[in-house]
């Protein structure tokens, strides 16, 4: 592990070997991927692009990777120039045969240009004056993961084949074809993006002077914003504007937490500072199902439903009519108020009338009315309830030797209004 930074310090008539100019270019190296490590994270920077394509004029479609850079978790630099064509070479380079491969770009390095002629040294090995930075193209079992990644204060080795660190660019396919084994497919997916490593990030100007909410802005015009041209992904928590405290006590109701967790989630909730202006609509979840703000205000106002049920009277002249109904804008229903009334009477006919008085007396008096009506949520049906409305009409009696009974009244008609909360 690296414990100390050094570089070097000249002066006049100093004795320079070897040793001193590695050194001196290992400090500058060593320092500026540690800078690529402090202020981003490892990844593709630009292009590295899985294609099919011609690369070569005439040739039939091929499969390559397009010019682009990566940064590896070591900080070191991966750049290719030109498109690079997969062909049955990198399947022999990496000892694969036919199947599903997933697809890496790794750092390498070589030593090239020798000295020249009459320069060279009898005793010393791999005489050569460059150091030629190239990358590799692996290809790795799908399981395949990279091992621990280094920390900026930690060795930041050189050597591709002791401090090894793969970029993933997509997965490829090989099989026979014609006897010969052959890409037949690539495609970029699985890739990790470089990132950026920061706590704040402020625009030139300064934006609480002259930016207004309330007109057509861009992150040029004015130069107050940040603009983000892809999609923004909050893996945490977002706070708008400045920070204000919440009182959990003052949340009704209280939101049911999702388990393992207590409520608030510590992901995944937004705070904002003012207003919220949407040009589109407003979904929110219910019950699973997604439902726009309009609909959700239905859901949580109390629908009121009327109708109206002719029965058919029988003696004893009493009972009661029960009568189901659903809601068409509440999930479910918690409580039901019914009010009912009596809108319309059918009378029998004069003569069993004359025979009802006959039969109870001259003290017989007519009277039809609702004892009571109440109704309940229904106990399978979540949107429906069951209005109950007992009845009771008078006089009814026996006519005749026989027992048959009648009533003045033969038919109701009940009015009612139920209040259905959700």
């Amino acid at each position: 592990m690296a414990n100390s930074i050094e570089r070097l310090n000249y002066y006049e008539r100093e004795y320079l070997r070897s040793f001193d100019f590695v050194a001196e270019q290992t400090y500058h190296l060593e320092m500026r991927r540690r800078l690529n490590l402090a202020l981003h994270l490892w990844g593709i920077v630009d292009g590295l692009d899985v294609v099919k394509g011609n690369v070569v004029l005439g040739a039939p479609d091929q499969f390559y990777i397009t010019e682009g850079m990566a940064i590896d978790a070591y900080g070191r630099e991966i750049v290719l120039f030109a498109p690079y064509v997969l062909t049955a070479d990198d399947l022999h380079n990496n000892r694969v045969g036919a199947g599903t491969y997933s697809l890496w770009i790794a750092y390498d390095r070589s030593l090239s240009t020798p000295p020249s002629a009459g320069y060279g040294l009898c005793d010393i090995k791999n005489q050569c004056t460059r150091w030629n930075e190239s990358f590799q193209i692996l290809l790795k079992p799908e399981s395949y993961a990279n091992g621990i990644e280094p920390r900026v204060f930690d060795a930041l080795g050189d050597d591709p084949d002791k401090a090894k660190w793969l970029v993933r660019l997509g997965t490829l396919k090989a099989e026979i074809v014609n006897g010969a084994l052959a890409v037949t497919d690539a495609k970029p997916d699985q890739r990790t993006y470089i990132g950026l490593r920061a706590e704040r990030l402020v625009t030139p100007a300064d934006a609480t002077k002259s930016f207004e909410v309330l007109k057509p802005n861009t992150a040029l015009l004015p130069a107050t914003s940040l603009g983000v041209q892809a999609n923004l992904f909050a893996e945490q928590n977002a706070i708008v504007g400045a920070d204000f405290d919440v009182n959990p006590n003052d949340i009704v109701p209280q939101p049911k937490p999702v388990p393992p967790a207590v409520f608030p989630n510590l992901t995944g909730n937004v705070k904002i500072a003012n207003d919220l202006f949407l040009r589109g609509n407003f979904y929110g979840n219910v019950d699973g199902k997604w439902l726009s703000l309009a609909e959700q205000i239905n859901a949580l106002t109390p629908e009121t439903l009327v109708g109206s049920r002719e029965i058919t009277v029988t003696d004893p002249g009493n009972g009661t009519e029960r009568i189901t109904r659903s809601t068409t804008k509440l999930k479910k229903i918690s409580k039901v108020d019914v009010a009912a009334s009596i809108a319309a009477v059918t009378w029998n006919d004069l003569t069993t009338r004359f025979e009802i008085f006959l039969a109870v007396g001259p003290t017989a008096q007519l009277s039809y009315q609702i004892i009571s009506a109440s109704g309940a949520k229904h106990p399978t049906v979540p949107n429906s309830c069951n209005i109950d409305i007992a009845w009771k009409v008078e006089p009814t009696a026996q006519i005749g030797p026989t027992p048959t009974f009648a009533s003045a009244i033969v038919g109701l008609t009940f009015g009612y209004v139920v209040i259905c909360y959700p």
